[in-house]
């Protein structure tokens, strides 16, 4: 309607949806209040050898369609997981589960193959990336975006068919992606003991995000301000 504003998280955001016919003046630039504490910690290159697995269900529609098999394979996938870490005894793994609902829990299984491996689900993301040097993503998920805010390399399992190897993040190499479990110890080598690939990861992380979302660490601040002139 006139004299609406649209309020986006940086240039990406907005050059999309100048595409609807969207006046330039009226795409307010803000940032995103809920990273600027994460903006203004520097985490890059700590060590503490301990791996978060985010385990974020599947909740989503596909268009392609979704059956069981893409339940089995997330099962695979994570069986092999920890069997591949299990080989490696100076690393941890950690789960985060999904607040919310999701239609898969995999609570039972990770509590199947090993009781002991720590899991979290509502506790605060930022605070669980504090424990740990890298991430795996169960499926592609807003946690992604928020491992490159917090300067963690990460690795996207792809599960289902969904085109997500089209999206900027994966195909620009922001972050590792595995659609076919044959390649998945290859690329948990490469992002756990690859030093080249891990920095390489966290620098064009560091560049998606700076295009991403502006007023990085000063969204709040920027946010009253816009709302004191609208007021």
């Amino acid at each position: 309607s006139e004299g609406s504003k649209h309020v986006v998280w940086g240039k990406i955001l907005k050059e999309h949806i100048l595409n609807y016919n969207i006046k330039s003046d009226e795409v307010i630039e803000i940032g995103s209040p809920r990273h600027d504490k994460i903006f203004t910690e520097n985490n890059q290159n700590k060590k503490t050898n301990t791996i978060l697995l985010a385990a974020n269900g599947m909740f989503h529609n596909n268009c392609s369609g979704s059956d069981t098999r893409a339940f089995i394979k997330i099962e695979n996938y994570t069986k092999k997981i920890i069997e591949i870490i299990k080989k490696n005894p100076e690393k941890k793994l950690i789960v985060k589960l999904h607040p919310g609902k999701v239609s898969y829990d995999i609570k039972p299984l990770i509590k199947e193959i090993d009781p002991s491996i720590q899991i979290f689900q509502n506790e605060n993301i930022f605070e669980i990336f504090k424990k740990c040097d890298a991430v795996i993503s169960l499926n592609y998920s807003t946690i992604v975006l928020d491992a490159m805010i917090a300067q963690i390399p990460s690795l996207v399992i792809l599960p289902e068919e969904q085109n997500f190897e089209d999206e900027p993040a994966l195909k620009n190499g922001n972050v590792l992606y595995v659609n076919n479990i044959n390649n998945l110890e290859s690329a948990m080598d490469e992002l756990l003991f690859n030093n080249l690939s891990r920095d390489n990861l966290i620098k064009k992380g560091n560049a998606f995000t700076k295009d991403y979302i502006t007023n990085r660490g000063n969204a709040s601040k920027r946010l009253m301000e816009i709302l004191e002139k609208y007021e």
